[in-house]
């Protein structure tokens, strides 16, 4: 016997409520309402911020001012401007506690001590703290001096390195003016484990030849035209924009790749030896830095100064002239330096 499908007959009323939830069930999925995507979509955010920790580093920032930039393997991640306003503190006193040697230099057993009226609150040697830091962070007003200041990094499990840059205005031995190759002084790599869903405290150091001594020029009067109504001394000229050109820091920023992906980003990236940190990235603000430390180190005549001397001995203008286009050469060069300065500056939103 042949079957045939069976038909189900609705009734009007039947036939518009199943119409109904049929039309409120396309709703529920298209409006993201469906109580199991919903749930998926929760257990996924869940998942997600578990799977990360957090890296606050503690930079003592009361100490060094808020010129300084954090770099996690070798890549910046906090730079200058740290909050709104300056971080340094004048609630105690900072001491160096390594001295100079006879030569100038810093000695070996150097580091740093910050004082109270009530005492010696933190110390320091070679950036690594003494049992004071547990003390100071322990108690129970906690960071009372405001010494340090904190970056909180969000990071998948693994392990980093860390390192911070601090512009430093005077030279290794403290001197105005002795000029170290940068305006910065960098701390030693601090290697930290970040592990899931926990926060890992990191609090760093000061090297111990960061100064904050301004820097001076220790210029001679009258060096384009010293022996009065004679032609420029165009040899020593010869030797100052050889010791110009001949500056690494200044070999770098000319080698810099204008085609270099990271320029794009506000950075790029200097090739350093191992002694000054190794290679890493520069933002805008501290190609700045460095190029006022180049302008300061070798310390060409200016126009103004090449203009007095021919202004007051006319009879040699020709040569004065001469010798203005040479200058003319380094100024060019520091000019192109500063437009670097200011392109990465713009492009890093600084």
């Amino acid at each position: 016997m042949k079957r045939y499908p069976r038909t189900v007959f609705l009734s009007d009323t039947a036939r518009s409520t199943l119409r109904y939830g049929l039309m409120l069930g396309l709703f529920l999925v298209s409006s993201g309402f469906a109580p199991r995507a919903d749930a998926i979509q929760t257990r996924s955010t869940k998942t997600s911020r578990s799977a990360v920790g957090r890296l606050k580093i503690w930079v003592p920032a009361g100490m060094v001012g808020r010129d300084y930039w954090i770099y996690l393997n070798g890549r910046i991640v906090s730079a200058p401007p740290h909050g709104t306003t300056d971080p340094k503190s004048h609630s105690f006193m900072t001491i160096n506690t390594g001295g100079t040697g006879s030569d100038g230099s810093r000695e070996s057993n150097g580091g740093w001590e910050i004082w109270t009226a009530e005492g010696r609150v933190l110390k320091m040697r070679h950036e690594n703290y003494d049992d004071s830091l547990t003390r100071y962070i322990g108690s129970a007003s906690g960071d009372a001096l405001h010494v340090f200041q904190a970056s909180d990094l969000p990071l998948h499990p693994g392990k980093f390195t860390v390192e911070v840059a601090m512009l430093s205005r005077g030279g290794p031995s403290g001197s105005p003016y002795s000029m170290r190759p940068l305006p910065f002084v960098i701390t030693q790599k601090y290697v930290t484990d970040v592990r899931q869903g926990q926060t890992t405290q990191l609090y760093t150091g000061v090297p111990d030849d960061w100064s904050e001594t301004i820097l001076a020029q220790a210029m001679v009067a009258q060096r384009v035209c010293p022996k009065g109504a004679s032609p420029p001394d165009a040899d020593q000229l010869q030797r100052w924009v050889k010791e110009y050109l001949d500056d690494p820091i200044v070999n770098m920023l000319r080698g810099v790749d204008a085609s270099s992906p990271s320029r794009s980003k506000g950075v790029v990236v200097l090739n350093l030896p191992q002694s000054q940190g190794g290679p890493r990235e520069f933002d805008g603000s501290q190609i700045a830095y460095i190029v006022g430390s180049i302008s300061a180190r070798n310390n060409v005549p200016s126009h103004s100064e090449v203009a007095d001397c021919q202004n007051r001995f006319p009879q040699f203008s020709q040569s004065y002239a001469a010798y203005d286009k040479m200058v003319s050469t380094i100024d060019e060069d520091i000019e192109s330096f500063h437009k670097l300065a200011a392109t990465l500056s713009l492009a890093g939103g600084h």
